[in-house]
Protein backbone atom coordinates (compact mmCIF):
# COMPACT_ATOMS: atom_id res chain seq x y z
CA UNK A 1 0.00 0.00 0.00
CA UNK A 2 1.22 3.23 -0.31
CA UNK A 3 2.86 4.91 2.13
CA UNK A 4 0.61 7.97 1.63
CA UNK A 5 -2.32 5.82 2.02
CA UNK A 6 -1.28 4.60 5.58
CA UNK A 7 0.00 7.78 6.93
CA UNK A 8 -3.69 9.01 5.98
CA UNK A 9 -5.37 6.40 7.58
CA UNK A 10 -3.59 6.54 10.51
CA UNK A 11 -4.31 10.19 10.48
CA UNK A 12 -7.79 9.95 10.18
CA UNK A 13 -8.02 7.95 13.13
CA UNK A 14 -6.04 9.82 15.39
CA UNK A 15 -8.01 13.07 14.56
CA UNK A 16 -11.31 10.84 16.03
CA UNK A 17 -12.67 10.43 12.13
CA UNK A 18 -14.71 6.85 12.43
CA UNK A 19 -14.09 6.09 8.96
CA UNK A 20 -11.72 6.73 5.74
CA UNK A 21 -12.22 5.21 2.63
CA UNK A 22 -10.70 5.45 -0.64
CA UNK A 23 -11.84 5.53 -4.86
CA UNK A 24 -10.88 5.81 -7.68
CA UNK A 25 -11.63 10.10 -9.40
CA UNK A 26 -14.42 8.66 -12.31
CA UNK A 27 -17.64 9.89 -13.27
CA UNK A 28 -20.60 9.07 -11.39
CA UNK A 29 -22.47 5.61 -12.40
CA UNK A 30 -25.69 6.89 -10.84
CA UNK A 31 -25.72 10.53 -12.82
CA UNK A 32 -28.83 9.39 -14.95
CA UNK A 33 -30.78 8.92 -11.52
CA UNK A 34 -29.93 11.49 -10.22
CA UNK A 35 -30.41 13.98 -13.17
CA UNK A 36 -33.95 12.65 -13.20
CA UNK A 37 -34.26 13.29 -9.28
CA UNK A 38 -33.38 16.83 -9.94
CA UNK A 39 -36.14 16.86 -12.96
CA UNK A 40 -38.96 15.26 -10.76
CA UNK A 41 -38.10 18.47 -8.90
CA UNK A 42 -37.92 16.24 -5.73
CA UNK A 43 -35.03 18.18 -4.65
CA UNK A 44 -37.97 21.23 -3.84
CA UNK A 45 -36.76 24.92 -4.04
CA UNK A 46 -33.04 23.91 -3.13
CA UNK A 47 -31.70 25.38 -6.52
CA UNK A 48 -28.36 24.67 -5.31
CA UNK A 49 -28.40 21.53 -5.87
CA UNK A 50 -29.24 22.09 -10.13
CA UNK A 51 -25.70 24.00 -10.27
CA UNK A 52 -22.78 22.76 -12.63
CA UNK A 53 -23.64 19.34 -12.77
CA UNK A 54 -20.62 18.50 -15.29
CA UNK A 55 -18.64 18.94 -11.65
CA UNK A 56 -21.26 17.11 -9.50
CA UNK A 57 -21.41 13.94 -11.99
CA UNK A 58 -17.77 13.87 -12.35
CA UNK A 59 -14.95 15.03 -9.44
CA UNK A 60 -12.39 15.89 -12.59
CA UNK A 61 -14.12 18.44 -13.70
CA UNK A 62 -14.12 20.05 -10.17
CA UNK A 63 -9.90 19.50 -9.41
CA UNK A 64 -8.18 19.02 -12.54
CA UNK A 65 -6.00 16.47 -12.16
CA UNK A 66 -8.16 14.52 -9.41
CA UNK A 67 -7.29 10.77 -9.25
CA UNK A 68 -8.39 9.43 -6.11
CA UNK A 69 -11.52 10.15 -3.84
CA UNK A 70 -10.60 10.20 -0.12
CA UNK A 71 -13.67 10.12 2.12
CA UNK A 72 -13.66 10.55 6.18
CA UNK A 73 -16.86 9.82 8.13
CA UNK A 74 -17.23 11.27 11.66
CA UNK A 75 -19.63 9.61 13.68
CA UNK A 76 -22.54 11.38 15.77
CA UNK A 77 -23.98 8.48 17.49
CA UNK A 78 -25.11 9.63 21.05
CA UNK A 79 -27.23 8.25 23.84
CA UNK A 80 -30.46 6.93 23.54
CA UNK A 81 -33.72 9.46 23.51
CA UNK A 82 -34.94 10.78 26.54
CA UNK A 83 -38.86 10.25 27.14
CA UNK A 84 -41.09 12.35 25.45
CA UNK A 85 -41.76 15.79 27.08
CA UNK A 86 -44.44 18.09 25.55
CA UNK A 87 -42.97 20.96 27.08
CA UNK A 88 -39.87 20.27 25.18
CA UNK A 89 -38.86 20.19 21.29
CA UNK A 90 -36.64 17.84 19.07
CA UNK A 91 -33.61 19.04 17.49
CA UNK A 92 -31.98 16.76 14.93
CA UNK A 93 -29.34 14.40 16.35
CA UNK A 94 -26.61 16.09 13.95
CA UNK A 95 -27.54 19.49 15.01
CA UNK A 96 -27.43 19.45 18.89
CA UNK A 97 -23.20 20.22 19.12
CA UNK A 98 -20.79 22.29 17.23
CA UNK A 99 -21.49 22.71 13.55
CA UNK A 100 -19.81 19.76 12.12
CA UNK A 101 -18.60 21.96 9.30
CA UNK A 102 -16.48 23.60 10.89
CA UNK A 103 -15.16 20.51 13.67
CA UNK A 104 -14.51 18.55 10.10
CA UNK A 105 -13.23 20.79 7.85
CA UNK A 106 -10.59 22.47 10.42
CA UNK A 107 -9.49 18.76 10.98
CA UNK A 108 -9.42 18.35 7.37
CA UNK A 109 -7.60 21.46 6.45
CA UNK A 110 -4.73 20.63 8.99
CA UNK A 111 -4.57 17.03 7.82
CA UNK A 112 -4.05 18.64 4.09
CA UNK A 113 -1.57 20.56 5.18
CA UNK A 114 0.62 18.30 7.05
CA UNK A 115 0.01 15.95 4.08
CA UNK A 116 1.83 18.58 1.24
CA UNK A 117 4.30 19.25 4.06
CA UNK A 118 5.33 15.62 3.87
CA UNK A 119 4.32 15.58 -0.02
CA UNK A 120 4.89 18.75 -1.70
CA UNK A 121 4.39 17.42 -5.18
CA UNK A 122 1.19 16.34 -4.24
CA UNK A 123 -1.86 18.62 -5.12
CA UNK A 124 -5.27 18.32 -2.68
CA UNK A 125 -8.68 19.93 -1.92
CA UNK A 126 -11.10 19.10 0.85
CA UNK A 127 -14.60 20.14 1.21
CA UNK A 128 -17.25 19.22 3.49
CA UNK A 129 -20.81 19.88 2.33
CA UNK A 130 -19.01 22.83 1.08
CA UNK A 131 -18.41 21.89 -2.87
CA UNK A 132 -20.55 20.67 -5.75
CA UNK A 133 -20.13 16.79 -4.79
CA UNK A 134 -22.56 14.01 -4.15
CA UNK A 135 -20.84 12.68 -1.17
CA UNK A 136 -23.22 9.48 -0.23
CA UNK A 137 -21.92 8.09 -3.79
CA UNK A 138 -18.54 8.70 -2.99
CA UNK A 139 -18.96 7.17 0.45
CA UNK A 140 -20.28 4.33 -1.45
CA UNK A 141 -17.64 3.93 -3.77
CA UNK A 142 -15.10 4.60 -1.12
CA UNK A 143 -16.31 1.20 1.16
CA UNK A 144 -17.90 3.12 3.84
CA UNK A 145 -21.10 2.21 3.51
CA UNK A 146 -24.04 1.92 1.32
CA UNK A 147 -26.97 4.34 0.32
CA UNK A 148 -30.27 3.27 2.33
CA UNK A 149 -33.78 3.05 1.15
CA UNK A 150 -33.89 6.39 3.08
CA UNK A 151 -31.40 8.08 0.45
CA UNK A 152 -28.59 8.37 3.36
CA UNK A 153 -25.85 6.57 4.59
CA UNK A 154 -25.87 3.03 6.02
CA UNK A 155 -22.47 2.38 7.30
CA UNK A 156 -22.57 -1.47 9.02
CA UNK A 157 -20.43 -0.07 12.44
CA UNK A 158 -21.78 2.93 12.91
CA UNK A 159 -25.24 2.71 11.08
CA UNK A 160 -27.11 5.84 9.86
CA UNK A 161 -24.76 8.20 12.05
CA UNK A 162 -22.18 9.61 9.90
CA UNK A 163 -21.18 12.59 8.87
CA UNK A 164 -18.97 13.05 5.77
CA UNK A 165 -15.81 15.15 3.97
CA UNK A 166 -14.25 14.86 1.00
CA UNK A 167 -10.58 15.12 -0.15
CA UNK A 168 -9.36 15.06 -3.82
CA UNK A 169 -6.08 14.32 -4.85
CA UNK A 170 -4.01 14.42 -7.74
CA UNK A 171 -2.22 10.92 -6.92
CA UNK A 172 -3.86 7.15 -7.88
CA UNK A 173 -4.11 5.45 -5.21
CA UNK A 174 -5.39 1.99 -3.58
CA UNK A 175 -9.22 1.69 -4.13
CA UNK A 176 -11.65 0.32 -1.33
CA UNK A 177 -14.22 -2.13 -2.64
CA UNK A 178 -18.05 -0.91 -2.49
CA UNK A 179 -19.73 -2.10 0.09
CA UNK A 180 -22.71 -4.44 -0.85
CA UNK A 181 -26.70 -2.62 -0.07
CA UNK A 182 -27.59 -4.59 2.97
CA UNK A 183 -31.10 -3.27 3.34
CA UNK A 184 -32.69 -6.46 1.82
CA UNK A 185 -36.57 -6.43 2.21
CA UNK A 186 -36.54 -3.80 6.01
CA UNK A 187 -38.72 -0.95 5.18
CA UNK A 188 -38.84 0.69 8.32
CA UNK A 189 -36.85 3.98 7.08
CA UNK A 190 -40.11 4.08 4.83
CA UNK A 191 -42.72 3.04 6.67
CA UNK A 192 -41.72 5.74 9.96
CA UNK A 193 -41.73 8.58 7.80
CA UNK A 194 -44.72 10.57 8.96
CA UNK A 195 -45.58 12.48 5.66
CA UNK A 196 -44.86 9.85 3.41
CA UNK A 197 -42.21 11.24 1.51
CA UNK A 198 -40.26 8.33 -0.39
CA UNK A 199 -41.84 7.94 -3.83
CA UNK A 200 -40.50 5.04 -3.75
CA UNK A 201 -37.04 2.94 -1.76
CA UNK A 202 -34.23 5.38 -2.33
CA UNK A 203 -36.41 8.14 -3.69
CA UNK A 204 -37.00 11.44 -1.67
CA UNK A 205 -39.78 13.80 -2.48
CA UNK A 206 -37.95 17.04 -0.72
CA UNK A 207 -41.33 18.22 -0.43
CA UNK A 208 -43.19 15.90 1.73
CA UNK A 209 -39.78 16.12 4.16
CA UNK A 210 -40.07 17.62 7.28
CA UNK A 211 -35.90 18.14 7.64
CA UNK A 212 -37.15 20.44 4.59
CA UNK A 213 -39.40 22.28 5.89
CA UNK A 214 -38.08 22.72 9.39
CA UNK A 215 -34.68 23.86 7.69
CA UNK A 216 -34.15 24.79 4.39
CA UNK A 217 -37.91 26.11 3.68
CA UNK A 218 -39.06 30.05 4.81
CA UNK A 219 -41.83 31.35 5.28
CA UNK A 220 -45.07 29.60 6.19
CA UNK A 221 -45.16 25.87 6.65
CA UNK A 222 -48.24 23.68 4.31
CA UNK A 223 -50.92 22.86 6.89
CA UNK A 224 -50.67 19.57 5.53
CA UNK A 225 -47.12 18.96 7.27
CA UNK A 226 -47.59 21.16 10.80
CA UNK A 227 -49.60 18.57 12.50
CA UNK A 228 -46.95 16.03 11.38
CA UNK A 229 -44.22 18.19 12.82
CA UNK A 230 -44.94 17.20 16.10
CA UNK A 231 -42.18 18.37 18.83
CA UNK A 232 -39.17 18.73 16.17
CA UNK A 233 -38.12 22.45 16.10
CA UNK A 234 -34.87 21.71 13.55
CA UNK A 235 -34.84 18.33 11.25
CA UNK A 236 -36.31 15.33 11.37
CA UNK A 237 -34.40 11.56 12.28
CA UNK A 238 -37.37 9.50 12.30
CA UNK A 239 -36.31 7.36 9.28
CA UNK A 240 -32.72 6.92 10.27
CA UNK A 241 -33.46 6.30 14.02
CA UNK A 242 -35.16 3.36 13.27
CA UNK A 243 -32.51 1.62 11.14
CA UNK A 244 -31.48 -1.98 12.79
CA UNK A 245 -27.86 -0.97 11.53
CA UNK A 246 -27.51 1.84 14.48
CA UNK A 247 -28.22 -1.07 16.97
CA UNK A 248 -24.56 -1.57 17.49
CA UNK A 249 -22.84 1.87 16.77
CA UNK A 250 -20.23 2.32 18.90
CA UNK A 251 -20.14 6.75 20.57
CA UNK A 252 -19.66 8.96 18.07
CA UNK A 253 -16.55 11.95 17.68
CA UNK A 254 -16.12 13.86 21.10
CA UNK A 255 -15.85 17.34 19.20
CA UNK A 256 -19.25 16.19 17.85
CA UNK A 257 -21.33 15.63 21.21
CA UNK A 258 -24.66 17.20 21.97
CA UNK A 259 -24.89 20.34 24.15
CA UNK A 260 -26.92 19.28 27.15
CA UNK A 261 -29.55 22.31 26.15
CA UNK A 262 -30.09 21.11 22.85
CA UNK A 263 -31.21 17.60 23.80
CA UNK A 264 -34.54 18.55 24.04
CA UNK A 265 -35.21 22.28 24.64
CA UNK A 266 -37.97 24.89 26.30
CA UNK A 267 -40.08 25.31 24.15
CA UNK A 268 -40.97 28.39 26.26
CA UNK A 269 -37.84 29.00 26.19
CA UNK A 270 -36.86 29.37 22.58
CA UNK A 271 -40.44 31.11 21.97
CA UNK A 272 -38.97 34.20 23.38
CA UNK A 273 -35.58 34.28 21.32
CA UNK A 274 -35.27 37.26 19.64
CA UNK A 275 -32.55 37.61 16.76
CA UNK A 276 -29.80 38.42 19.45
CA UNK A 277 -30.90 35.99 21.62
CA UNK A 278 -30.81 33.41 18.82
CA UNK A 279 -27.33 33.83 17.86
CA UNK A 280 -26.52 33.87 21.60
CA UNK A 281 -28.39 30.63 22.01
CA UNK A 282 -27.14 29.01 19.08
CA UNK A 283 -23.57 30.24 18.26
CA UNK A 284 -21.70 27.57 15.82
CA UNK A 285 -24.46 25.60 15.44
CA UNK A 286 -25.79 24.20 12.38
CA UNK A 287 -29.32 25.47 14.06
CA UNK A 288 -28.56 28.93 12.61
CA UNK A 289 -29.01 27.54 9.32
CA UNK A 290 -32.92 27.84 9.85
CA UNK A 291 -32.18 31.06 11.14
CA UNK A 292 -33.97 32.57 14.12
CA UNK A 293 -37.75 32.95 12.07
CA UNK A 294 -37.23 29.41 10.72
CA UNK A 295 -36.84 28.34 14.37
CA UNK A 296 -39.33 30.07 16.10
CA UNK A 297 -41.88 29.40 13.33
CA UNK A 298 -41.60 25.79 14.02
CA UNK A 299 -41.10 26.07 17.48
CA UNK A 300 -45.05 27.80 18.11
CA UNK A 301 -46.16 24.91 15.50
CA UNK A 302 -44.69 22.38 18.00
CA UNK A 303 -46.31 24.59 20.95
CA UNK A 304 -49.71 24.14 19.12
CA UNK A 305 -49.47 20.64 18.51
CA UNK A 306 -48.38 20.05 22.08
CA UNK A 307 -51.48 22.29 23.17
CA UNK A 308 -49.01 24.10 25.59
CA UNK A 309 -51.50 26.61 27.40
CA UNK A 310 -48.47 28.16 28.85
CA UNK A 311 -47.37 29.14 25.20
CA UNK A 312 -50.58 31.66 24.86
CA UNK A 313 -49.01 34.72 26.19
CA UNK A 314 -45.86 34.48 24.02
CA UNK A 315 -47.73 32.75 20.60
CA UNK A 316 -49.76 36.49 21.39
CA UNK A 317 -46.87 38.25 21.06
CA UNK A 318 -45.84 37.03 17.82
CA UNK A 319 -48.39 37.18 15.96
CA UNK A 320 -47.31 40.29 15.51
CA UNK A 321 -43.71 39.44 14.19
CA UNK A 322 -42.12 41.33 11.38
CA UNK A 323 -41.86 37.87 10.13
CA UNK A 324 -44.78 36.86 8.46
CA UNK A 325 -43.81 32.96 8.63
CA UNK A 326 -43.36 33.68 12.37
CA UNK A 327 -46.90 35.15 12.83
CA UNK A 328 -48.86 33.17 10.80
CA UNK A 329 -47.42 30.00 13.10
CA UNK A 330 -48.40 31.53 16.40
CA UNK A 331 -52.01 32.08 14.94
CA UNK A 332 -52.11 28.80 13.94
CA UNK A 333 -51.03 27.69 17.31
CA UNK A 334 -52.79 29.45 19.21
CA UNK A 335 -56.10 27.97 17.43
CA UNK A 336 -54.80 24.47 17.80
CA UNK A 337 -54.62 25.00 21.68
CA UNK A 338 -57.57 26.00 21.99
CA UNK A 339 -59.08 22.98 19.99
CA UNK A 340 -61.02 20.77 22.09
CA UNK A 341 -60.10 16.86 21.37
CA UNK A 342 -62.74 14.57 23.34
CA UNK A 343 -60.56 12.40 25.71
CA UNK A 344 -57.24 14.39 25.54
CA UNK A 345 -56.18 16.37 28.33
CA UNK A 346 -54.14 19.76 27.37
CA UNK A 347 -50.38 20.36 28.32
CA UNK A 348 -49.03 22.50 29.54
Amino acid sequence: MHELQEWIQRQAAARGFAEVGFARADAVRTREAWLAWLEAGHHADMQWLEKVPEKRSDPRNLFEGARTVVVFGASYAGPAEAPHDPARGRIARYARGRDYHDVMFKSLKRLKAELLERWPEVRARAWVDTGPLLERYWAGEAGIGWVGKHGGLVSQRHGCWLLLGVMLLDVALLPDDPVADRCGSCTRCLDACPTDAFVQPYVLDARRCLSYWSIEARGPIPEEFRGPLGDRVFGCDDCYAVCPWNRDAPPGMKELEGRPENEHPRLLELLQLDVDGFRARFPKSPVKRAKRAGLVRNVAIAAGNARLHAAQPLLQQLRTDTEPGVAEAAAWAQARIRQQIPGEAPDG
